[in-house]
C-alpha cells in the first residue's frame, strides 16, 4: 500500500506512477473531499442547499447556484474551502473559482487564497 499524509491508504498492485503520485494526489483529493464535506454540512445546518457541491472531478468542485444568491453563496464557499486545519499544511490553500451557465461558458472570478 502507498498512504497519503491524512493517512490513507491506496492497496495495490499499484503501478510506479500510482505509486509515485497517489501520497500527493490522494492528499490533495482528500482536502477536497473535506471541503465538499464541510460544504454539505453547511448546507444542511443552513437550509441553503446550494452551497453543497454537486460534482467533484479530481481537485474541482462543482455546484448549481441560482443567480440572485451567487454572490453570498461564493463567499461561503471559497471561505469554507480555505479552511483546511491538518498539521502538515505550510503552504497557502488557493481556490480558483469560475462561473457560467455551464462548463463550456466558465469565466474567472478571482483566485483566493487563505494567505490573504
Amino acid at each position: 500500500f502507498v498512504k497519503g499524509l491524512t493517512g490513507r491508504k491506496r492497496w495495490g498492485p499499484l503501478s510506479y506512477n500510482q505509486t509515485i503520485n497517489t501520497p500527493i494526489q490522494g492528499t490533495a483529493s482528500d482536502v477536497t473531499v473535506d471541503a465538499m464535506t464541510k460544504l454539505a454540512l453547511l448546507s444542511w445546518e443552513r437550509d441553503m442547499p446550494h452551497l453543497a457541491a454537486q460534482v467533484n472531478i479530481h481537485d474541482a468542485l462543482i455546484g448549481c447556484v441560482p443567480t440572485p444568491q451567487l454572490e453570498a453563496h461564493l463567499e461561503i464557499v471559497v471561505d469554507t474551502m480555505l479552511d483546511v486545519h491538518y498539521p502538515w499544511v505550510n503552504v497557502p490553500i488557493s481556490v480558483d473559482l469560475e462561473v457560467g451557465s455551464n462548463l463550456g461558458e466558465m469565466s474567472a472570478v478571482g483566485k483566493f487564497s487563505s494567505a490573504d
